[in-house]
């Protein structure tokens, strides 16, 4: 029984570990990071000493991934009995109540994993929420997005039982295998066991692939049907825009395997993750996130913003000042293109826009200091990073001056702590009587910027 049980985690189990081999074989930078995790993890908590500027989230980002690895600890474990009573014939009580049991511990890697931030952080991370993985998981969400086809998740579950079945044809003669149709494919299918194999991991890669193509397909266009690139005049607001320039729009990070953001058609690690994704999954937890397409492209790789094209002829920077006016959050990714320095531009030099705008470093690899200039921030802090070891992720506006979001890696990781630390401390919009008038003077077009801008 065991060994059967083993030969058919055995596909499953060598596809992440060729991953993630090859992931560490090409990518430089991934060497080494859990030995520098550990380190952040067992750090004290950061000085600021004479830099207030720098807010350094390496031990955050250590502790969330402790956290990961608990989850991906319980939804393996679980996912191991799940295959087991899968396989064999047990009596049929105890198969119906362990595979509840078993189906309420596998959901539960969420709690799990917040015990385990907490335990570390002494604080409880935003993306262990349930709505925080109501992006990625389309079927807690409203609209088009809550009934999007099972066409995709159905090649998915083929694809994995597939690739399960690798190593049956195998175990024949070492276990009393039992399947549905016992004996068909392995005593009279005349092909040698190691074909046999073959033919079902290639197919499982074949559904799984399929599946996952046809989910992302369907959430791009779902997430286009519910939100729009026009702001309601009186209704709910974006939550964020996302602004960048076109040509980063495929930039990714070095990511790290686990069970948040993984739908069943995402179960295999990815090298490396869209920086789009990484930055907006966690603000789909309060609405819309929403982008200007870029014009004559055609359907984005990315699932992080909904890409909406502009009508022809129409002013692109009077769209994005309405956006601007109407988001509660702004992600703006600096660039040298002459559109993103306008943007850049405008949110720094309105205290209203920079107020709620995240600015985020594209190249934390690099020198900062093209970073440090866009964000206004003082040149020396370059040393001081140099000297701490330690990336610039994000940039911030507050009351006391720009704050960078540091840490001791940029992983996709880094930046979702950063995002969570600048959700965290967003500063509040004016809620004064003038401030809410003027708001609502805008809503209606009844201020004078807003008549100039028309």
């Amino acid at each position: 029984m065991l060994t059967t049980l083993a030969l058919a985690c055995a596909p499953m189990v060598t596809l992440w570990g060729v991953t993630l081999a090859f992931a560490w074989c090409t990518t430089p930078e991934r060497r080494g990071t859990l030995t520098r995790r550990g380190r952040d993890l067992r750090a004290p908590t950061a000085d600021r000493g004479d830099h207030p500027e720098l807010i350094d989230l390496s031990r955050s980002a250590a502790a969330y991934t402790l956290a990961i690895r608990v989850g991906s600890m319980v939804r393996g474990l679980t996912y191991t009995v799940l295959v087991a009573f899968a396989l064999f014939h047990f009596n049929l009580i105890v198969t119906c109540v362990s595979l509840a049991a078993m189906i309420w511990v596998y959901n539960q890697w969420q709690k799990a994993a917040s015990v385990a931030f907490y335990a570390v952080a002494g604080d409880i991370s935003m993306a262990f929420s349930p709505s925080a993985h109501a992006y990625q998981f389309p079927s807690y969400r409203r609209g088009w997005l809550g009934n999007l086809p099972n066409l995709g998740t159905v090649f998915s579950v083929v694809g994995i039982a597939f690739i399960l079945c690798t190593g049956l044809p195998l175990a024949y003669h070492s276990d009393t295998l039992t399947t549905p149709i016992p004996g068909v494919y392995i005593q009279h299918s005349g092909l040698p066991f190691w074909l046999l194999g073959i033919v079902f991991f290639v197919s499982g890669a074949a559904f799984a692939w399929t599946g996952a193509w046809i989910e992302r397909r369907a959430q791009r266009r779902a997430m286009q049907r519910e939100s729009r690139i026009v702001p309601r005049r009186l209704g709910k607001r974006p939550a964020a825009v996302f602004l960048r320039p076109f040509d980063s729009q495929l930039l990714t990070v070095p990511a790290h395997p686990g069970p948040r953001r993984d739908g069943l058609s995402l179960l295999l690690p990815r090298p490396g993750e869209f920086l789009e994704n990484v930055l907006t999954w966690l603000l789909w937890a309060d609405g819309e996130v929403v982008a200007v397409a870029q014009p004559g492209a055609g359907s984005a790789k990315t699932v992080g913003a909904a890409h909406h094209p502009l009508r022809p002829g129409a002013d692109w920077q009077a769209a994005v000042k309405k956006l601007l006016d109407k988001t509660a959050t702004i992600v703006l990714v600096p660039g040298a293109s002459s559109g993103v320095a306008w943007e850049a531009r405008t949110v720094l030099d309105n205290p209203d826009y920079a107020r709620k705008a995240l600015f985020v470093n594209p190249a934390p690899h690099d020198n900062p200091g093209t970073f440090l200039a866009t964000v206004g921030a003082p040149a020396a802090l370059a040393d001081e990073l140099l000297l701490r070891r330690l990336r610039a992720l994000a940039a911030v506006n507050t009351p006391a001056g720009t704050r960078l979001l540091c840490s001791s890696l940029a992983e996709d990781i880094d930046f979702e702590m950063a995002v969570e630390w600048f959700l965290r401390h967003q500063l509040p919009p004016d809620t004064s009587f003038w401030g809410r008038a003027q708001r609502l003077a805008v809503e209606l077009g009844l201020d004078r910027r807003s008549r100039a801008k028309a």
